[in-house]
């Protein structure tokens, strides 16, 4: 894609910033090529507005040679100091044959928690329903126990030991930048890139900020913050291009605090037993999976936020969907809880 001397339905995207002064700026576009100079786009800015982000479609270009050139002119009165920004320019075509890649991430769930790997609670309904035409794998199985390690795995389809993320005696593990990622190989034909998070463990700290145009770390709140929030503004501005995205949502991870409405099985537990049996570790087991199921359930009742913003840009046909998780969690068997080592079979099961 990046070779060919000439484009077809070349397109410009940038962002623009006046961001110290009050000036409007003119900014003109200009292609200089071996047909002479051609502008392309001519508009003001306000100065003291944040980042507003613009599209041009620039038709056919040669690029053999040519020159995209900004000028940049201060309206009004230059007596104030001003600085001008632009920033993340990216040029593509529309690709010629649409696929598009989704990862959604649902952290510590662990398999057979879900209705749709046949748990006796409903805690997948919304899945159990989208996914009736997809594919199940019933025998997926993480590469660690803790997401630092696992996710960069996923992400080179490398095992750990062959990544060096491993080993709790690590004192720093991250993935080295000689390794390529999934987003990086995408990336490379063009695809629109961008990760959203909700654990840092997922993110450029880890080293897996490679590859991605935009990564958005630490995301507070629930699922819904995530399948309903800065993602699908992302997806609406690349709607014409090929995109790979990654949706990295925190619950079910300890500790288990679902919303009210989620919290149904828990209270049912509470009042067949007339309240809490603090000192009974049975009845602590059994509401701690209850509140986890809650945590698992409204992930799901999340989904379709995501879902129904593809399908309102008649994106959902052209866009592969993949829902994984980077490990299980103990919920109490071998006497254990968290995610801890060792990989027993509820913990890696996924």
């Amino acid at each position: 894609m990046y070779k060919r001397q000439v484009w077809r339905d070349a397109r410009l995207d940038f962002a623009l910033a006046e961001v110290i002064g009050d000036q409007r700026v003119r900014v003109r576009l200009e292609i200089d090529g071996p047909r002479g100079r051609r502008l392309v786009s001519d508009l003001e800015v306000e100065g003291g507005e944040s980042w507003i982000d613009h599209s041009v479609d620039l038709g056919e270009v040669n690029f053999d040679g040519a020159i995209l050139r900004f000028t940049v002119k201060y309206q009004g009165e230059p007596e104030s100091d001003g600085v001008f920004v632009l920033g993340a320019p990216v040029l593509w075509e529309p690709p010629g044959e649409r696929l598009n890649i989704l990862v959604l991430l649902e952290d510590a769930l662990r398999a057979d928690r879900m209705s749709v790997y046949g748990h006796n609670r409903p805690t997948t309904p919304f899945k159990e329903r989208f996914f009736a035409d997809g594919v199940r794998f019933e025998r997926c199985v993480s590469q660690a126990t803790k997401t630092r390690f696992s996710c960069p795995s996923f992400m080179t389809s490398l095992r750990p030991f062959a990544t060096g993320v491993y080993g709790l005696w690590n004192r720093n593990p991250r993935l080295d930048e000689q390794y390529i990622t999934l987003a990086e190989v995408v990336a490379s034909h063009g695809w629109a890139t961008a990760s959203f998070l909700q654990n840092a463990n997922a993110g450029s700290d880890n080293g897996l900020g490679q590859g991605f145009d935009r990564v958005v770390e630490n995301i507070p709140g629930r699922a819904d913050a995530v399948y309903g929030g800065g993602a699908l503004d992302w997806i609406t501005n690349n709607r014409e291009r090929n995109f790979f995205g990654y949706l990295h949502v925190a619950d079910p991870h300890q500790p288990y605090q679902p919303p009210v409405p989620n919290r149904n099985w828990y209270d049912e537990i509470l009042a067949e037993r007339g309240g809490p049996q603090w000192a009974d570790p049975l009845w602590l087991q059994e509401v701690r999976r209850a509140l986890y199921d809650g945590e698992v359930a409204s992930n799901d009742a999340a989904l379709p936020a995501l879902i129904d913003h593809l399908s309102s840009l008649d994106l959902l046909n052209d866009t592969l969907i993949v829902l994984i998780a980077d490990h299980g969690e103990h919920l109490g068997e071998h006497d254990l809880w968290d995610h801890i080592p060792p990989s027993y079979l509820q913990v890696i099961h996924v």
